[in-house]
């Protein structure tokens, strides 16, 4: 007898906020997501959950892509090995992951548009692999409630911000036209100034 066990995703009221002023009812879309749904697994090893997560990362890139959004996924906190009560804390490392390439080499790669780059910070100074990234002994990943809502947010941040973009653009394109219409009018008003001048 197979015994089945519930399993409860959620996301924060934040991401929930931000996905609707996305036009994305969060809760309706996971509940038809969710329905029916069920799960198997052929190994419940490190292995596994590394293709499982380079599979999720994979699913998401192409709204990452969309919207040049990007989001943390794990962080890391370095301390002095010297210090054995670990209280001196070296450095913090974060982890993000983005669809954009972070060098023409990448992008010139094949099926790079259906990849995505894990990079140790969000300017993608150093995009590894989620096998190199645990190889690292990077432990510290956020639980997958946590990887969703962060998922939301940066999607509805990265909107806003294009948003505000397409208004400035806009806006800016007002200004343009406006000095275009002075500058070209110029000419025919010192003509006629000259002209009254002359008469």
């Amino acid at each position: 007898m197979r015994h089945k066990s519930r399993i409860t995703l959620a996301v924060d009221k934040e991401a929930l906020k931000k996905a609707k002023n996305l036009g994305i009812n969060l809760s309706h879309t996971m509940d038809l997501a969710l329905k029916g749904f069920s799960f198997s697994s052929t190994g419940n090893d490190q292995k596994a959950l590394i293709e499982a997560y380079d599979s999720l990362f994979k699913a998401m890139s192409p709204l990452l892509r969309q919207f040049g959004a990007s989001f943390m996924v794990a962080n890391t906190d370095l301390y002095d090995p010297a210090d054995p009560d670990n209280k001196a804390k070296q450095e913090r490392r974060e982890w993000y992951v983005s669809a954009v390439p972070v060098s023409a080499e990448d992008e010139a790669k094949p099926g790079w548009l259906d990849n995505y780059y894990l990079c140790e910070d969000d300017e993608g100074s150093r995009p590894v692999t989620v096998e190199q990234f645990f190889k690292e002994g990077i432990t510290d990943v956020f639980p997958p409630n946590d990887i969703l809502s962060s998922f939301v947010e940066s999607l509805a941040e990265a909107a806003e911000q294009n948003r505000q973009h397409l208004k400035e653009i806009a806006m800016a394109k007002r200004i343009v036209a406006a000095i275009k219409e002075e500058v070209t009018a110029q000419p025919q008003t010192r003509r006629a100034k000259s002209t009254a001048g002359h008469a």
